[in-house]
C-alpha cells in the first residue's frame, strides 16, 4: 500500500484523546499576505503553534482551502469546480433515494466509483467525467463565471 494508505491507517489507530496537529506556514508566507489574491467573502486560516512559548502564534489567509494545501489559483478554480458538480450531483442522488449501485447504474459507472463520487474523492474526477454524469441524471451544466 502507498504512503497515503500508510497515513490513513495511522490517524485511524490513534488512541482516544490524541490530536492530529496542523502543519506549520511558514514566516515567509507571511510576509507575503500583501501579494496574495483574495476571493470570496470567508478565506481558509492556517493556524501554526510557535516553536517557543515566547514566539506568538502565526495565522495566515488564504482564498480557498486549496490554495491553504498549496494549489495554484488555477489548480485551486479548477478543484473548486470540481468539488461543486459533485457536491450537486451527490444531492440529486440523495434527493431521489436512490442507493449506490442503483444511480451507478442509471450514471453508466460502476458502483465503487458511484462511491469515490458520493464521498467527494475529486482527484479521481476530470471536470469532462463530472459533466457526463449530468445527462444520465436529467440534467443539463449552466456555467457562471464570477468576479473574483
Amino acid at each position: 500500500m502507498g504512503a497515503v494508505g500508510n497515513r490513513s491507517r495511522d490517524v485511524l489507530s490513534r488512541p482516544s484523546g490524541s490530536r492530529v496537529r496542523s502543519a506549520r506556514a511558514s514566516k515567509e508566507n507571511a510576509a507575503n499576505k500583501s501579494k496574495r489574491r483574495r476571493r470570496g467573502s470567508s478565506p481558509a486560516t492556517a493556524v501554526a503553534a510557535p516553536a517557543s512559548s515566547g514566539e506568538p502564534w502565526l495565522i495566515t489567509e488564504f482564498a480557498t482551502v486549496w490554495q491553504a494545501l498549496g494549489y495554484s489559483d488555477e489548480e485551486a478554480a479548477n478543484l473548486t469546480a470540481r468539488m461543486e458538480l459533485m457536491m450537486q450531483i451527490e444531492s440529486i442522488v440523495e434527493s431521489n433515494g436512490r442507493t449506490q449501485a442503483a444511480a451507478a447504474e442509471k450514471c453508466g459507472i460502476s458502483q465503487p466509483r458511484m462511491n469515490d463520487l458520493l464521498r467527494h474523492r475529486v482527484d479521481k474526477f476530470s471536470m469532462d467525467a463530472l459533466v457526463n454524469r449530468a445527462p444520465a441524471l436529467g440534467r443539463r451544466i449552466n456555467f457562471e463565471l464570477l468576479a473574483a
